[in-house]
């Protein structure tokens, strides 16, 4: 019987192909462990994805749920449009819901009606976008403004204008020149100095501090030593003007234009006009803007009106 070999038919040693199939079943092994190990990977990769936006849906829908807790009146269809609302919202001013979700809530609680909303809280998100500020914030110092001045502050679009012409004359971080003259307005309020007016000395006061909060401190007590009966610059004021501080704002009469009058009645001497106000704070508040003059009040006043 003829023995044939494979080399000698196909030209391959035995012992050369034995050994390339070892390497080719190797290398097989290798590329199915690989294979298995990027599809583990991959399917890891989508569970986890998986996991991830149910947890965001999950909060989502968390959020929906905490505003509509507000709302208990509202009825199914007025939900259904009010998450598409929320949407274009998001969408409009590139926001997600972590940030536009609790601003809402925000104005809610503020006092804003459903029935306008949405309208309201673009305002809020153009003040927040135009000086890059957290849109909660911004929605708290529309509400404090609405809340404090009512309509005699303007509108909604109004507020939104002054406050950004303002914080960007003022040239502080916007979210601490928002809670300091958040802090401020109810005092002004209740002295009468108008909101146009308030920006106006607190810009300026601003401009010179270059620190919110200590201009705040400051015109707080100004406005303190001014309408205290018992203080030192109330009775130098009623006894040079024949009425209290009070009267003059309301009756028209600028704040700047009233401390000219102490200035005066002090001969112009700063001894004695720090003298009025008792705390240093509040007696260089009150130099720096008579120092400044009403010019450079009524300038600042003519950008927000």
């Amino acid at each position: 019987m003829a023995r044939y070999s494979i080399s000698g038919i196909l030209g391959i040693d035995a012992r050369s192909a034995e050994k390339s199939l070892l390497g080719i079943n190797k290398k097989v092994a290798l590329f199915g462990a690989a294979a298995v190990a990027a599809s583990y990977k991959a399917t890891q990769g989508m569970l986890e994805f998986a996991s991830k936006s149910l947890e965001a849906f999950v909060q989502f829908e968390k959020g929906y749920t905490s505003i509509f807790a507000i709302l208990p009146g509202a009825s199914d269809k007025w939900k259904k449009e009010f998450k598409g609302q929320i949407q274009e919202l998001n969408m409009e001013f590139g926001i997600l819901n972590e940030e536009s979700i609790p601003a809402i809530r925000q104005a809610l609680r503020g006092g804003v009606s459903k029935d306008n909303l949405m309208d309201w809280m673009k305002d809020a998100a153009h003040l927040a976008r135009a000086n890059a500020m957290d849109l909660t914030e911004s929605v708290k110092t529309m509400t404090g403004v609405m809340a404090t001045y009512g309509v005699k502050a303007g509108t909604t679009e109004e507020i939104t204008d002054k406050l950004t012409i303002s914080m960007r004359e003022a040239a502080v971080e916007p979210d601490k020149y928002a809670a300091a003259l958040r802090r401020l307005m109810p005092m002004a309020n209740a002295v009468g100095v108008p909101f146009d007016e308030l920006l106006a000395l607190f810009t300026q006061s601003v401009k010179v501090t270059h620190d919110a909060g200590q201009s705040a401190t400051s015109m707080e007590n100004i406005l303190a030593q001014l309408t205290r009966t018992t203080s030192k610059a109330s009775k130098a004021f009623q006894a040079q003007t024949g009425e209290t501080f009070p009267q003059w704002v309301r009756s028209g009469k600028g704040v700047a234009e009233g401390l000219n009058v102490l200035w005066k009645g002090a001969g112009e001497n700063a001894e004695a006009f720090y003298e009025l106000f008792g705390r240093m704070r509040a007696g260089r508040g009150a130099m720096e803007i008579v120092q400044k003059g009403t010019g450079a009040i009524t300038e600042q006043l003519g950008l927000v009106q």
